[in-house]
């Protein structure tokens, strides 16, 4: 029998043809859970890094070579200029031309150090400030491991709206493999597809290759969660959303929705809408679920069992 129960269906079996049906029910017990969510990660190619790298080494050593003539033409200038007021041991010819070979060293190193600055500025727009900072100083940074081979670049994006990952997250490939990654910063850049916000990371490079996709699990938050484990023998999918029947009397079955954000193993974790105590039909819900399929005999405004989602 089928019946409405406050907007509900409600699938009432006789004890017989419950007895005969090979239906199960197993109570929730509560639990604690660190829940994960997935995300996507691809290894990034290293070449635009290393290329960065070479570019800002080069603008850097014409800085220093500027720097260094620059130094060298402000004490020529200094000395020709004061030889040239005290003792007129020079001509006013060769301290014009200290003069001008002091500006042009300004001019040079000035040019050489903006050409520096701009590199660093374009590589902050594309990876951030903390793997500029490891480019133009690479000492004590995981940078030389990255480029010797020893380690991977992870890029992972979030979906929009999602909070910042923690130092910490496990890599999972399609072999079954798992590693851990750590953070290194958030990007400036959002993925074009997901329009969701990236962030850097690095894990030991293994069998890892260019471009290849990983799956990311990162904690759903902060602190484990109290919640139940809806086991998988329980869950059905009807119109594209997990379901499982939960009994709400003697003979009274509600279907109840599941929610599978959270995947553990063999089922899913509920932090809301279950409770512990609920008891949860493990075997046997394809039938209940044909049963209420079938059109309704009546109608009742009765409550029919506790069929609460809190």
């Amino acid at each position: 029998v089928v019946t409405i129960v406050k907007g509900r269906p409600v699938v009432t079996l006789p004890p017989a043809v419950l007895a005969a049906s090979g239906v199960v029910v197993r109570p929730l017990t509560v639990t604690r859970r660190q829940p994960q969510i997935s995300a996507a990660a691809r290894v990034l190619p290293l070449q635009p890094l290393i290329e960065r790298r070479a570019h800002y080494q080069q603008a850097a050593a014409r800085r220093q070579a500027a720097t260094t003539s620059l130094a060298a033409s402000r004490r020529a200038y200094r000395r020709a200029r004061q030889l040239n007021r005290q003792h007129q041991n020079i001509s006013d010819q060769m301290l014009d031309s200290a003069r001008n070979a002091y500006a042009a060293a300004l001019a040079a190193q000035r040019t050489a150090a903006s050409a520096a600055s701009a590199l660093q500025l374009t590589m902050r727009q594309r990876w951030g400030a903390q793997m500029t900072q490891w480019l133009t100083h690479p000492h004590g940074t995981p940078l030389p491991a990255l480029f010797s081979g020893a380690l991977a670049l992870l890029e992972v994006t979030l979906s929009p709206g999602s909070t910042a990952p923690p130092a910490r997250i496990q890599l999972e490939n399609a072999g079954g493999g798992s590693q851990p990654a750590h953070f290194i910063a958030s990007s400036p850049e959002v993925d074009p597809k997901i329009q969701g916000p990236t962030y850097l990371f690095y894990t030991a490079r293994n069998d890892l290759r260019a471009n290849q996709r990983l799956t990311a699990m990162l904690p759903a938050a902060l602190h484990p969660l109290r919640g139940v484990v809806i086991p998988s023998t329980a869950v059905i999918w009807y119109a594209s959303q997990a379901w499982a029947y939960v009994r709400t009397g003697k003979d009274q079955f509600t279907r109840r929705a599941v929610p599978t954000a959270f995947p553990v193993a063999h089922g899913w974790f509920a932090a809301k809408g279950w409770r512990g105590g609920d008891d949860v039909v493990v075997a046997g819900a394809p039938l209940l679920l044909a049963e209420e399929l079938q059109p309704p005999q009546n109608s009742a405004g009765g409550d029919g069992g506790d069929d609460d989602d809190d």
